[in-house]
């Protein structure tokens, strides 16, 4: 199955292949391309991004159909599949310690003296009260709120973290860093 869509976005277009072979997807992409140069009169311009494996001479290609069609290559962007995400719908105790291997949304709140370690990304539908410790540098945290939470990842040291309204928390530099989903979502 071969699927391009163009999306605009914040007034930036965004070409998004998906195929199981990507030489597959050039056809489909000079008609789309083709009809987006011919609406906009001028030079189309559009970011792109392939959802399939792209190599060296798969670009080439892209961008003879872009210097064919008229349309101004901005960037391209290669996604990896996720993993699956393990669903943990169990109930977390006080003083209970759970190990995670992969990503894993929990349906819960984490409690105070609950000691979570994980291996991956966590997805928490609740608040964060206890400790996690995330091993690798890659490791994410989202929730919906963290009150008086200990989170370490990879080399840091443990931060008690209060936050009443959902936020990422990652690793950068021997740093976390966090973000305010609020802005992420409503642009506030």
């Amino acid at each position: 199955m071969v699927e391009v869509k163009v999306k605009a976005v914040n007034h930036d277009y965004f070409v998004v292949c998906r195929a199981a072979d990507s030489f597959l997807i050039l056809d489909e992409l000079e008609k789309k391309l083709c009809a987006c140069a011919f609406h906009s009169g001028d030079v189309f311009k559009a970011f792109f991004v392939f959802e399939c494996a792209v190599d060296e001479a798969f670009l080439i290609e892209v961008l003879k159909v872009c210097q064919k069609t008229k349309t101004m290559f901005l960037g391209v962007k290669e996604t990896k599949k996720d993993q699956a995400l393990q669903v943990y719908k169990e109930k977390l105790y006080a003083g209970s310690q759970v190990t995670f291997l992969e990503n894993t949304l929990i349906c819960t709140d984490i409690p105070k003296d609950c000691f979570v370690v994980s291996h991956a990304s966590l997805y928490v539908v609740g608040k964060v009260y206890g400790c996690i410790d995330f091993l690798h540098p890659e490791c994410e945290c989202y929730a919906s709120g963290y009150e008086n939470a200990r989170i370490r990842i990879f080399d840091t040291n443990y931060q008690n973290l209060t936050f009443f309204c959902a936020q990422t928390i990652y690793y950068e530099n021997q740093n976390i860093l966090f973000n305010d989903q609020r802005r992420l979502v409503y642009g506030l």
